[in-house]
């Protein structure tokens, strides 16, 4: 039986042993085919909770590095392909498809050379190199009221919004600014977007998960959770809500007046992660114009218009303004004065909407090819726009189970064990497939056709020449 030696020294055990379990599969302790303990069993052998080695296992799945099946128990499948756990950084493997990771179409990025070129013969060029103030220059503060335009919200002014480095430093400094070290709850939809939970982790907390459905997170779920928790501790409640990451739902705007009662009634903060608005299909009014002191909202650049660039605009609500401007200063100063000037300058000549265009109708265009080669299995969900979709899998398959079967063929996707928050049963069992990711129209053919060749094969298939 499979003992793993644990750090002692790290104070989440669940990754230690998932930390174990790597490193003993690419030492070649554990091989593919090797039947693991159950959790009940080795959580007794470590003087752990099951819970705890459940978790591990759990995460060990999302990597594709065991399967787990009724009846079978649990088996090691081997060292995971990179995709399968998620890695958005660094080199692509060679050969591989990548479509699990939501690159924006960066081949239609805007050329940066023109607008450096103009700046670096400005007579202030100087002045970018110098400190600003942590919530951003006024002309950049200016920009995002701009930008923040296009994603429904009017209105607002300058002294409204911080700049943060992409929406990811936003999200951080969204939760810094409730928190503030305080212990609380966070909610969520039972699929949600990675990054948040790593975001909810710098602060220890767990996001509670919230029942979905065709119009995404359920009010009347996230009432009652608020009622059984009767406490006075901060809570917030996290929302993608015009292009759901990762099952692309969108919210009515009967739903979203709905969380905002909510919002409203128990004291919840709202962070709105409005990241793919501008490629949804006729979006309803933003949660932030109806509960503007409760709303944090998110307008970014990266997906939109170039992910390296590193600028998003947020929006607190107008009491937690100066909060968030002190979290950017804790978290990094200031945003570069260097890249939110050319975000500027961007939305201010007409190059961030080009892009815009341009990446919608290429994001269409690959909706186009997808439905033509995925529609007869009846499971793809999708909006016109989007740079990415969702696919509902046949009875008999899991998520992890046919990202491997779809890794082996040489494409990556992202199951929703990525996504779910909790242990509870799954209810959506899918992979998300990122269009936007292939380098080209003739790449995102090939490899649509190898997930269209896995839809076609009994689930158990790969599982036999592991």
């Amino acid at each position: 039986m499979w003992t793993p030696t644990l750090d002692t020294t790290d104070a989440l055990k669940h990754r230690a042993i998932l930390d174990a379990l790597r490193a003993d599969i690419e030492a070649g302790r554990l091989r593919a085919g090797d039947r693991l303990p159950a959790s009940r069993v080795l959580a007794a052998e470590l003087g752990l909770a099951v819970g705890t080695v459940a978790r591990a296992y759990r995460e060990a799945a999302a990597d594709g590095l065991i399967q787990s099946e009724v009846g079978r128990g649990t088996h090691v499948l081997g060292q995971a392909p990179r995709h399968v756990a998620g890695a958005a950084f660094g080199a692509r493997s060679d050969g591989l498809i990548d479509l699990s990771i939501d690159y924006p179409l960066e081949q239609l990025d805007p050329d940066p050379g023109p607008v450096l070129d103009r700046l670096a013969r400005g007579p202030n060029r100087m002045e970018l190199m110098k400190y600003v103030a942590s919530e951003g220059s006024p002309r950049a503060r200016a920009a995002g009221v701009e930008w923040a335009k296009r994603y429904g919200l009017a209105n607002r002014a300058m002294e409204d919004v911080i700049l943060c480095s992409g929406n990811q430093h936003a999200l951080t400094v969204s939760l810094a600014s409730v928190f503030d070290g305080r212990a609380g709850r966070i909610f969520v939809e039972a699929l949600t977007y990675p990054g948040f939970r790593e975001a909810a982790g710098l602060f220890g907390l767990q996001p509670e998960p919230i029942a979905i459905d065709e119009e995404g997170m359920i009010p009347e779920a996230l009432d009652e959770a608020c009622e059984k928790s009767n406490t006075d501790a901060p809570s917030v409640v996290y929302v993608v809500p015009s292009l759901h990451n990762p099952t692309t739902v969108a919210m009515s705007a009967k739903r979203r007046e709905a969380l905002a009662r909510v919002a409203e009634r128990r004291g919840l903060f709202v962070i709105e992660d409005d990241v793919h608005r501008l490629h949804a299909d006729e979006p309803a009014a933003p949660i932030a114009t109806l509960a503007p002191d409760r709303t944090f909202f998110i307008a970014g650049m990266s997906k939109v218009v170039s992910a390296g660039l590193r600028i998003a605009y947020l929006f607190p609500p107008r009491g937690l303004v100066n909060a968030a401007a002190r979290r950017v200063l804790a978290t990094q100063w200031t945003v570069p004065p260097l890249m939110a000037e050319i975000a500027a300058q961007w939305i201010d000549d007409g190059t961030a909407d080009a892009v815009r265009r341009a990446k919608g109708k290429e994001a269409a265009e690959r909706q186009r090819i997808a439905a033509g080669i995925l529609t007869s299995f009846g499971c793809l969900r999708s909006q016109a726009q989007s740079f990415y979709l969702w696919l509902d899998l046949p009875d008999g398959w899991t998520g992890d189970g046919f990202a491997l079967a779809v890794a082996r063929r040489g494409v990556g996707v992202l199951s929703d064990s990525s996504f779910r928050v909790g242990t509870g049963a799954a209810d959506r069992c899918g992979v998300r497939v990122c269009l936007g990711a292939a380098n080209s129209q003739e790449d995102l053919r090939v490899a649509l056709a190898s997930i269209e060749a896995a839809l076609q094969q009994p689930p158990g298939y790969t599982h036999r020449i592991v």
